[in-house]
């Protein structure tokens, strides 16, 4: 199943902000010028998941509210444990059985009378479950152990995964939720146990597809919208050092309006193209010092306005983070000149204006 190996193997985008950040600390005119496993708690009711109430903590509990059956009896899961790898022995250690409620049952529409139970132990792959009377088809409630060593417990409809289902990868990770015709659809929550990313969110044909929330090892998170398995649309990065992004995103890059706040209390607002500041956008910094213009792969580039605390001003041509061209300068006295820069250093004067 191919969508087992790409969503275990999801790498979290959490760019930080070091990537994004304009190239000079100081950009001035001259020298005169002035960046796990299991949650306990009571448990979480998937029945509503809406992720962007204003409230909405990063809660990535398995634990689910009304579920209390398992799939299996203990005997039978010590059996099948035999044969998994050390990754599923130890989440499965961690996190024990997964348990469902008989609404999960229920909202499979299956005839009971209609499915006999099986018990098949093999080496390579096993199974512990209910079939369609008459065949080898799986459906009902099950235990499967495929030949890649990833554990399932959950239910089957038509021989596949399908209804309220927990996966434990061979590679240190585990998906619980929802499943359809054997793939995530609908609502789960994805651990990569090695690194210690969490995702909660919703699932479209085994991809990520509208709402999610994420949280990293070291306290980032993320919020927004999902295309495909990809971020895209609106989201709100929170980066572990205190940095921030809230906009626009597209496939994983930050790309179209957004404003990114740095750690050290400088921000950009406007416009972002693949990852980079780029188009027309105003950065801020700390001191007072804000700059207004055109951007280009993340320096300034084209016409801008630099704006300093004490009243100076230029504005003029930028070219690749250094001013360049016909500029007007205004000193803190107010006196304004033309002059001609090249590579941030004033060559002359070109007239007095007043």
């Amino acid at each position: 199943m191919s969508w087992l190996r790409k969503l275990s193997e999801t790498v979290f985008c959490g760019c930080s902000p070091a990537q994004l950040e304009e190239e000079e600390m100081d950009t001035s005119v001259s020298d005169d010028r002035k960046k796990g496993l299991m949650v306990e708690n009571e448990g979480v009711d998937d029945s509503e998941h809406n992720l962007f109430v204003e409230d909405a903590s990063f809660d990535f509990s398995l634990v689910r509210k009304g579920a209390d059956k398992t799939i299996a009896t203990e005997k039978v899961m010590k059996k099948i444990l035999k044969n998994v790898g050390p990754a599923v022995r130890r989440i499965y250690k961690v996190n024990g059985p997964f348990k469902y409620c008989m609404e999960d049952w229920y909202n499979l529409g299956l005839d009971k009378e209609e499915l006999v139970c099986e018990e098949d132990y093999n080496t390579s792959s096993s199974y512990c479950g209910e079939l369609r009377k008459g065949t080898h088809v799986k459906e009902g409630k099950g235990v499967y152990l495929n030949e890649q060593g990833d554990l399932y417990e959950g239910f089957f409809k038509h021989g596949r995964q399908y209804g309220k289902g927990r996966m434990i990868f061979h590679n240190n990770s585990l998906y619980q939720g929802d499943f359809k015709n054997g793939v995530p659809h609908g609502f789960g929550i994805f651990i990569d146990c090695e690194s210690g990313g969490m995702r909660k969110a919703e699932f479209k044909q085994g991809k990520i597809h509208g709402e999610g929330i994420e949280k990293w090892a070291d306290g980032t998170t993320f919020k927004g919208f999902y295309r495909k398995g990809k971020k895209s649309g609106f989201g709100v990065f929170r980066w572990g050092d205190g940095s921030s992004y809230e906009g626009d995103l597209e496939k994983d890059l930050l790309h179209g309006l957004g404003t990114l706040t740095m750690s050290d209390g400088r921000k950009y607002e406007g416009h972002f193209a693949d990852n980079n500041m780029a188009g027309e956008g105003t950065f801020y910094w700390p001191d007072g010092r804000k700059y207004v213009g055109s951007y280009k792969d993340g320096k300034k580039h084209g016409k801008g306005k630099m704006m300093f605390p004490d009243g100076q001003e230029y504005y003029g041509e930028w070219v690749e983070g250094e001013v360049n061209g016909s500029a007007f300068i205004t000193d803190e006295s107010g006196k304004k000149t033309k002059q001609y820069v090249e590579k941030g250093e004033i060559k002359r004067k070109l007239t007095n204006l007043f």
